[in-house]
């Protein structure tokens, strides 16, 4: 799954990472997101919660995420809908070292950052919601890095993401129908 000319070492991948549109699209938002979080109202518990709830629901939404990335176009009558995500997500599954294929779209960061600017803070309060929001676009870091650390011949270093490695790569290469989770693989057994 790794192309012969792909980076090679962590550092190598963190340049691909971080010189990507997919991350900026990230990382425009999660910078004055940062800065209204520390003038905005003093850390409470309720930040802790918040962002427990993120980081515990994350795995779940990034594994359903995936799972409609697979859907096929939808038919209705001469009309089709498929959405770029998905077209995107089928490229990737052609040419799994293409970087523009494997990180989502900047069209969607865009949706799911508004999504969390908005969603979170309504739904745990404002200050405890922007801190929400923050754990929110940092996963999203984490999941285009791990993606693309899958799609490297960078060796893992813990168990636990060769764990990840192997299930994406069973996903790639021998049925991808299953192993949808990155962040979350344990997930995959509960979907049979």
């Amino acid at each position: 799954m790794a192309p012969e000319d792909g980076p090679r070492t962590r550092w190598a991948v963190a340049r691909v990472l971080f010189g990507h549109r997919s991350t900026h699209v990230i990382l425009v938002s999660l910078v004055p997101l940062l800065a209204v979080r520390a003038t905005g109202d003093r850390v409470v518990l309720g930040d802790l919660w918040a962002v427990a709830a993120v980081a515990a629901l994350w795995p779940a939404m990034e594994w359903g995420m995936h799972v409609a990335m697979h859907a096929p176009p939808l038919a209705i009558g001469t009309w089709s809908i498929d959405p770029e995500v998905c077209r995107a997500h089928r490229r990737h599954h052609e040419h799994p070292g293409v970087v523009d294929d494997l990180l989502l779209p900047p069209l969607i960061l865009a949706a799911l950052a508004v999504l969390a600017w908005v969603a979170l803070p309504w739904l745990f309060g404002r200050g405890p919601g922007w801190s929400a929001a923050v754990a929110f676009h940092i996963g999203g870091l984490l999941n285009g890095w791990v993606h693309l650390l899958t799609h490297t011949s960078v060796r893992p270093r813990t168990r636990y993401y060769a764990w990840i490695r192997k299930t994406h790569t069973l996903h790639h290469c021998k049925d991808h129908r299953r192993w949808f989770s990155f962040t979350g693989p344990w997930l995959d057994g509960w979907r049979r």
